[in-house]
């Protein structure tokens, strides 16, 4: 599955999935030492790490939000959307304040 990382107008973080989630996700994780994004299905133990580095920048930004959205494409079209939390690992978070 690809993912995208974007930032939308009003600034919050934006996943962009091609096809469908199998599973309804509850939240999104930025872990801050290794600057990755897991996705915390209902349901299940544990979290998905998604193969989208995010870059030192974004990282930080992502510090200053509490939601990220998340679009499903299919057939170019968006085929679902969901705001879920944003949750932040507590890595060394100053280095990406810095």
């Amino acid at each position: 599955m690809e993912i995208k990382l974007l930032i939308s107008g009003n600034g919050d973080p934006v996943l962009i999935c091609e096809g469908k989630l199998e599973r309804s996700v509850y939240a999104v994780e930025l872990d801050c030492v290794t600057r990755l994004l897991a996705l915390h299905f209902y349901n299940t133990k544990g979290a998905v790490q998604l193969d989208c580095p995010v870059d030192e920048d974004l990282a930080a930004h992502m510090l200053t939000r509490e939601y990220c959205a998340i679009g499903c494409m299919q057939n170019g079209k968006l085929a679902d959307a969901v705001a879920v939390p944003l949750y932040i690992n507590q890595g060394p978070q100053e280095a990406l304040r810095d």
